[in-house]
C-alpha cells in the first residue's frame, strides 16, 4: 500500500452469478431491491464534519422468536458506500437491517484535504470516535426496539479500526466480524522498518497532508491492474464520479495507520464472539498478524483462505461463496 499507489483492487469474483452477467444482475436485481429499502442522510461529527450515512431496512426482519439482528459496516481505505451494494443485498436477504457511515475523507463525506485523490487523517482515533458517535446518536435511537443484536462487519482498514474499537467500546457489539483486517499493512517495495521513518520525516517537514512516497493520483483509465467484470463494475463508479476517486494515502494517514497497528497488537483477552477471515494471496495486509490477533482473544475463530485475495467477498465464486457461508454461520450461531 505504501510503495505503490492504488486503492484496494484484488482479483474479482461474485456469488451465484457469472462474470458476464454480473452487471445485469446488479443493475436489474440488487440495486433496485436495496434502493427501495434505503434512506440516506448526513451525520455531523464533534469537530463539525458532515459524514454521509445510509440505513437499509430488511423486508423480512430476522426474528420470529429469535433475537432480531442489525449489522454495521466499517468500510476500507479509499472505499465508498456503493462499493458494498452487493454485501448489503446479502444482509437484507438474511433479514438484517444495515447501517453504514462513510468515513471522513471518503466519498461524499467531508474531507480535511482539497485533493480528491488523497486520503488523510491525523489519527485513526478520529475514525473510531466518529463511528462510536454515529452508533450512539443515530443507529441506536433510530433502531429502537426493532433490533436487539448488533453485529460489526468490518473490512481491511475498517477491520483495523474494528480491532481496536472492540477493545475500547466492548459493549457496542454483540459479535465482531473482521474481513482481512489491517492489523499490519503491507508496504509494497518499501521495507517495513523504513516506513515509520519515512512517515515521521514527511510529517516533520510539514507534509503530513501530501502524498506519501510511492503514492499518486487516481490513474483513471490508465490503471494497469487486471480486472474481472465485477471489479470493473465498481471501478467504473470511480470513473463516473470524482467523489469516489480517493486513491492514495498521505504521510499523515500512513503515520496514523502505523499507530493504530501498534494499538491492535496490544489488544488481548476480548470476550466478544469474533470471526476473523484472512487470505493467503493478500497483497494489502499480513494474514499471520490477523491469526496472532485472533489467538490473543478469548472467543475468536480464525478462518484462512489459502488461495483467497484481499477482498474475499469479491473473489472467485468458490471463495466468495465459502466466505458468505462462514459469515452467516457465525451470525446465526
Amino acid at each position: 500500500m505504501f510503495g505503490k499507489a492504488g486503492a484496494e483492487n484484488p482479483s474479482g469474483g461474485w456469488i451465484q452469478v457469472s462474470d458476464t452477467d454480473f452487471s445485469t444482475w446488479m443493475n436489474e436485481t440488487v440495486c433496485p431491491y436495496i434502493t427501495l429499502r434505503r434512506t440516506e442522510n448526513y451525520f455531523r461529527t464533534k469537530d463539525g464534519l458532515r459524514l454521509r450515512y445510509r440505513i437499509f431496512r430488511a423486508e423480512n426482519p430476522s426474528g420470529s422468536g429469535m433475537r432480531k439482528k442489525r449489522v454495521m459496516i466499517f468500510h476500507g481505505f479509499s472505499e465508498f458506500l456503493e462499493k458494498y451494494d452487493e454485501a448489503v443485498w446479502h444482509f437484507l436477504r438474511e433479514g438484517m437491517d444495515v447501517y453504514m457511515l462513510e468515513l471522513r475523507g471518503h466519498g461524499y463525506s467531508d474531507r480535511e484535504v482539497q485533493n480528491k485523490d488523497l486520503v488523510h487523517v491525523d489519527s485513526f482515533d478520529q475514525y473510531t470516535e466518529d463511528l462510536h458517535a454515529f452508533l450512539k446518536e443515530v443507529m441506536e435511537p433510530e433502531a429502537g426496539e426493532r433490533n436487539s443484536e448488533t453485529i460489526l462487519f468490518a473490512h481491511s482498514m475498517g477491520g483495523g479500526i474494528g480491532a481496536v474499537y472492540a477493545d475500547r467500546y466492548p459493549d457496542d457489539f454483540d459479535k465482531v466480524l473482521l474481513s482481512s483486517p489491517m492489523i499490519r499493512m503491507r508496504t509494497g517495495s518499501v521495507p517495513g522498518w523504513l516506513v515509520p521513518l519515512l512517515a515521521w520525516f514527511g510529517c516533520a517537514r510539514g507534509k503530513e497532508k501530501d502524498f506519501a512516497i510511492g503514492q499518486g493520483p487516481f490513474p483513471g483509465e490508465g490503471n494497469p491492474s487486471p480486472m474481472s467484470r465485477k471489479v470493473r463494475f465498481f471501478y467504473e463508479k470511480r470513473l463516473e464520479n470524482p467523489k469516489f476517486q480517493m486513491w492514495s494515502a498521505s504521510y499523515g494517514w500512513i503515520r496514523a495507520a502505523l499507530e493504530n497497528s501498534k494499538k491492535a497488537a496490544r489488544v488481548s483477552g476480548l470476550t466478544v464472539p469474533m470471526l476473523l477471515l484472512a487470505a493467503g494471496q493478500d497483497k494489502m495486509v499480513y494474514p499471520d498478524n490477523i491469526r496472532e490477533y485472533a489467538k490473543r482473544q478469548q472467543n475468536a475463530r480464525f478462518v484462512f483462505f489459502p488461495e483467497g485475495h484481499h477482498e474475499l467477498f469479491n473473489d472467485n465464486e468458490e471463495i466468495s461463496d465459502r466466505f458468505w457461508k462462514e459469515v452467516f454461520s457465525f451470525i446465526r450461531a
